[in-house]
């Protein structure tokens, strides 16, 4: 990675759970002034901002990893937390993940993945589509069905990738899956 004067961009983070394993990687964000100096946090906990935000996405069903991500964000005094999607696919705790991101998200946005296990997969790879596949068959197998109702919901209702202004918001990449 190329850091250049004035840039923002993103680093990946070894995440590891409170047994010391490593679990995943957390994309971080870093700043750099013109001058190529890396600035300190913008946000420190305890510092003078009264709202302090978290962007989180691609969880792909990685219960472990998110609960080791929400509670670094609560160690950090962050107060919201948005989702940029893809909350599942690949991995194992589809149900769970959904729970969690609806528990702590202030809002979430559709990822690919998301909209793959409730539509079908199109231009998803062929262990992306088993992967989909697998996951639409974990939300629809637990006995809890009422849990089920309202996470097909909660998927339902989700707006897909948002642009506007200045900003996007989405996860992944245009043409990829």
């Amino acid at each position: 990675m190329t850091l250049t004067p004035g840039s923002v961009g993103f680093y990946l983070r070894e995440i590891v759970n409170h047994a010391g394993a490593a679990v995943g990687r957390l994309p971080a964000l870093f700043l750099m002034d013109r001058g190529g100096a890396l600035l300190p946090d913008p946000c420190p906990p305890g510092g003078p901002l009264k709202v302090r935000r978290a962007l989180i996405s691609d969880i792909h069903g990685n219960l472990e990893a998110l609960e080791v991500v929400l509670d670094d964000i609560k160690a950090q005094g962050v107060t919201e937390v948005f989702c940029l999607g893809d909350i599942i696919g690949y991995g194992p705790n589809p149900r769970e993940c959904i729970d969690r991101v609806r528990e702590h998200c202030k809002m979430s946005l559709l990822g690919n993945h998301d909209q793959g296990a409730m539509y079908d997969p199109d231009g998803f790879n062929v262990g992306a589509e088993r992967a989909i596949f697998w996951t639409r068959e974990q939300l629809e197998s637990s006995a809890d069905r009422e849990g089920n109702e309202r996470r097909w919901e909660f998927l339902g209702e989700l707006p897909g990738p948002t642009a506007g202004g200045r900003s996007c918001s989405s996860t992944g990449r245009p043409g990829t899956r």
